[in-house]
């Protein structure tokens, strides 16, 4: 019986298995990039380039990528620190400018208003509006009390604001604010309503001053103004 014999110092072929590159890679890259427009896809980018990472050192060299998924994870985080210093700037600004500045002292003349305080409403007040009446201020309430009810409360921040805006979209459709003026939205007992007060920033100071006109408008679009357009003579 004869047995072939193994001759070790022949040649002997090995084929590696090919590369491949890492798919965790090249999605870490492109929701990067894609991070710049749309920040929800920042974080998954840097989760995703780190995942890939990991593979790719335990894989031996079968799964490659390492540069592809390096820029993802740098990417990523340049694309989530970009967004996270937008989101606190823009909260900082609604909370010291457009809430303490405009809104809360607008809410406070309806809260005024409606206690029938009305020369704390009206110190809270510019010219034309602070010059109205008591009976002005009353027609005024029961104006908007008609449709809305009684002011209930104000966006508690930057995304109640948004998502407020949105509810009343349809409204916004129907009424074009003054230029320069940005319209806020307001709950009231009966609904949502779209109060764009008239006001102007001091250039000295840097600080809004007191409306001079509130305008409040319903979910049906209507418009209710203070000081209320004067009636013309037949």
């Amino acid at each position: 019986m004869n047995y072939a014999q193994f001759d070790s110092s022949a040649p002997v072929d090995i084929y590696a298995e090919p590369e491949r590159t890492s798919i965790a890679a090249i999605l870490s890259l492109v929701l990067g990039f894609l991070g710049c427009c749309l920040g929800i896809t920042s974080l998954p980018s840097v989760l995703l380039g780190i995942f890939a990472i990991m593979k790719i050192k335990s894989s031996k060299g079968r799964v490659g990528g390492m540069g592809l998924a390096i820029a993802g994870l740098l990417v990523g985080l340049m694309t989530l620190m970009i967004w996270i210093g937008v989101l606190i700037g823009s909260n900082w600004v609604w909370a010291n400018v457009f809430d303490k500045q405009i809104i809360s002292p607008t809410t406070q003349v309806l809260i005024d208003i409606e206690a029938d305080n009305f020369d704390a409403a009206r110190a809270g007040l510019g010219s034309p509006a602070a010059d109205v009446s008591d009976a002005e201020l009353i027609a005024f309430r029961e104006a908007y009390q008609s449709t809305l009810g009684d002011y209930v409360s104000k966006p508690d921040g930057l995304i109640s604001y948004i998502k407020g805006l949105m509810s009343v979209g349809q409204t916004m459709n129907s009424v074009q604010p003054p230029p320069g003026m940005m319209p806020f939205t307001l709950n009231f007992e009966n609904g949502t309503a779209v109060l764009i007060p008239t006001t102007i920033q001091n250039r000295n100071t840097g600080q809004y001053e007191s409306p001079t006109e509130i305008l409040l408008i319903d979910m049906n679009g209507e418009v209710i103004k203070l000081p209320a357009d004067p009636i013309l003579p037949d």
